[in-house]
């Protein structure tokens, strides 16, 4: 019984232990957990970017054979349904600010979260009915282009800034041609 006492109150010292800088926690419109590491932001920011290329080629090229449709737009819903994992690295830095120090992060967070799921579930309409070629522009709406891409853009920018990495990653996204046709 001494022995349990005493692991235990180990156990509880140990846990009471301050918490080094580098593994501090950010609490921030609900934001909890570890600041990412530059090299977090380089790799989802380019892990990102990726998986946003890869829904634009679709929107730009989509193929008008009902097989070729299904196959392409299960492309891109995979890779959009990826994007939240490097959402969550990104979401975690939580101290980014518009110049004119409005909160910005929380804007973009809330506009990705809420736009988002739209835009998978308008590609999940796509490889549900890839007869119907028209559900395929119902996917580049004001959700995508002027919620998400938009708020990407503004993470993708500010985290660069301010982890030093302007340089090394991509600061905006590119848009599907069909955007030009979304009046945001």
């Amino acid at each position: 019984m001494l022995k349990l006492f005493t692991s235990l109150l180990l156990l509880t010292a140990a846990s009471a232990a301050p918490v080094k800088d580098s593994q501090a926690l950010t609490k921030r419109w609900g934001c909890w957990g570890p600041a990412p590491s530059s090299w977090d932001v380089q790799n989802a920011i380019n892990t990102w970017q990726t998986d946003i290329n890869v829904v634009n080629a679709f929107l730009n090229n989509a193929p008008s054979d009902p097989t070729a449709l299904y196959w392409a737009a299960q492309t891109a819903l995979t890779a959009a349904s990826n994007e939240n994992g490097p959402f969550k690295v990104l979401a975690a830095i939580c101290d980014l600010q518009l110049p004119d120090g409005s909160d910005g992060y929380s804007r973009a967070v809330n506009a990705i979260q809420t736009s988002l799921p739209a835009v998978v579930a308008k590609l999940q309409d796509v490889v549900n009915s890839p007869a119907d070629p028209n559900r395929v522009g119902a996917v580049a709406s004001t959700d995508l282009c002027c919620q998400v891409l938009p708020s990407v853009d503004f993470l993708f920018c500010q985290a660069t800034a301010n982890y030093g990495i302007k340089d090394q990653v991509p600061n905006w996204v590119a848009r599907p041609n069909a955007c030009e046709n979304v009046n945001c």
